[in-house]
Parts: structure tokens; sequence; C-alpha cells
């Protein structure tokens, strides 16, 4: 039965549809908004969202939106920082990212505290800016639990003439968001720009074949492996020999997506973080077992959701022929 509930609450998450369910006001769950402590005009940061969850709820479902100044702030790219079930729905529109995040398995809940997703922003001037999390609410076992808002505020600071000559060089073949302003057109100086500091030179996986191919502009790869495979062998080398190289979460212990992130930290505290994503396939046999236990529940959700958009279907043309009756 809770299995059946848990897999209701999901399909209404990932159809954007929490309102549908009364919030719980006595929630005692948090959202947190992390990120540098310095800022530069030009700088690539990187903001994380986590939920603490101190009534250890079985959370399995988040949804939100993220607000940003887009005059101060380009969006790069946002990306799920939680693995073993959990994936990650975006829409992105100018000012703010909507997300949905949703545990797909229902067996890997957040019970404590998690980092949830990392949102990555160019600064494009300098000046106060914020991020905000607003309109954030959770399924749990318990039902839909309303969460306070965050936020991150900062003030960048303006760079030099030296830097900003550099940054505005090389800065565009790393925007994804604004790269036809040069046409993809880059010379021999772009690879000598701010974001060396903060890049990789190298990312080699030896027992897993990453795509797409590494490139030190690309920070999001996937991989997949066979049962057999528990850790991914990487090397990796940055592009400012005085940068650090940090590399966690190579164990890969779910069936299913792991996360494996590579943080390159400059020596001011600046950083950007490499991720891999890492499908570990069953074990043979396992899978087409798993596939004839799953199978029945698919059917019970499928009709679950025709029931419940046939009752709003039936409710709506019952009150709009009362109101004709009027």
């Amino acid at each position: 039965m809770k299995r059946i509930r848990n897999a209701i609450l999901i399909l209404f998450a990932c159809l954007g549809v929490f309102s549908t369910f009364p919030a719980n006001a006595a929630s005692s769950l948090s959202v947190k908004l992390g990120g540098p402590s310095a800022v530069r005009s030009g700088d690539e940061i990187e903001i994380t969202l986590s939920i603490e969850n101190p009534d250890r709820e079985d959370i399995i479902a988040v949804n939100g939106t993220l607000k940003y100044d887009g005059a101060m702030l380009t969006l790069k790219e946002i990306s799920s920082d939680i693995a073993g079930g959990w994936k990650l729905t975006d829409n992105k529109s100018d000012g703010s990212v909507k997300f949905v995040m949703c545990d797909m398995t229902t067996e890997n809940p957040v019970k404590v505290k998690a980092d949830m997703l990392t949102a990555t922003f160019r600064v494009e001037k300098a000046g106060e800016f914020n991020v905000t999390a607003t309109d954030v609410s959770a399924s749990a076992g318990t039902g839909v639990l309303s969460i306070a808002d965050a936020a991150f505020a900062q003030t960048a600071a303006a760079q030099t003439v030296n830097e900003e000559k550099n940054n505005s060089s090389g800065n565009q073949k790393d925007n994804s968001y604004t790269s036809s302003r040069n046409n993809g057109q880059n010379s021999e100086t772009d690879k000598n720009n701010v974001y060396d500091s903060i890049s990789l030179k190298t990312l080699k996986v030896a027992n897993a074949e990453i795509t797409p191919e590494f490139s030190s502009d690309v920070k999001i790869y996937k991989a997949v492996v066979p049962y057999n495979v528990k850790k991914l062998k990487i090397t990796a080398e940055a592009v400012d020999p005085t940068s650090k190289v940090t590399i966690t979460g190579d164990d890969l212990p779910y069936i299913g997506e792991n996360i494996t992130r590579i943080v390159v930290e400059a020596q001011d505290g600046s950083k950007r973080t490499y991720k891999i994503y890492t499908t570990r396939q069953p074990k043979e046999g396992a899978a087409q077992a798993d596939e004839k236990q799953e199978f029945p529940w698919l059917w019970i959700i499928i009709g679950i959701c025709v029931l419940v958009v046939l009752g709003f279907v039936i409710l709506f043309l019952a009150a709009k022929k009362a109101r004709n009756k009027k």
C-alpha cells in the first residue's frame, strides 16, 4: 500500500501538480542555497540547493522554482546532485527555472539531508545579485509538505583591466547559452582565459567510456558499466598545476545511476565541478526478473492516472454546466 501511495505521489510530482494535495504546514523541512563567498564579474559560480529533513520524513520528490536576476546572471546549466534513482526535470525561462526531482524507484528517499541540484551561472557584471528558491514543496509518505523560501545573496566585485581582457576573449566558448555571440570562433588566446584555474586538462576513466569525449569546457558526462564494476578508476589533471583536484563518488553503490564529482579548486577559492553520471547495469538475469515484477505496478499507476484525469474532467464539466444553468 505504501509503495502504491509513493508511486502516486511521484506521478503527481512529475506532472507538476503538487497543488492537488493539501500541504502540511507543520513541516520542519527546509532548503538552503549555498554558493561562493567571493565573486567577481565574469566568474562562473555554482549555487547548490540542499534540503534538510530533521523529522526524517521519507522524501521521494521535490519541486520548486529558482529565480535570479537575468541582467546580472546567465544560467549555464542545472544538474542533479542525488543518485540512486532520482531524476531531474527542468523548464528554463528568462530569469527563472522550474525544477522537479523524483525518486523513480521509491527506494532511496531523502531521510536526513542531501544536496539536490546545482545551478551554474556566469556573473555578467559587478553589483549585488541574488538567487531565490521559491514555491518549494516535497512529497513524502505523509503527503505533500510545503517548504519556506531560501535565498543566496552576494556582491560581485569588478575585475581588473587584465582580467576583463582575458575573460572577454575566452568566456563565450564556455557558455552554451550565449555561444552564438562569437559564432564559435575562438583564437589560441582563448585557451589562456580566467577559467584555466578551475578547468581540467585531462579526464580519463580506465574502466569505462565517458560520453561526450572529454573537453575542459564540458562538465557533464555519462557512462554505462556492467554489474561487476563497482568503482571508477579516474585520473584527472588541472590546467593550472597549482589548482587542487578532488574526486568523490567514484564508488558505484547503486544499480542504476551514480554520480561522481571531480572538483577543480583554484588558489583563490573559486571552483568548478565536473560530473560523471554512471549507470551500473543489473546483474545478468536480474533485469528481466525485475521487469516482470515491476510490470503490474506500471499498469496500476497508469490506471490511477487515467481515473484521476477523468475525475477532473467530470468535475470541470459539471461545474461548467451548473454555471450555464444560472
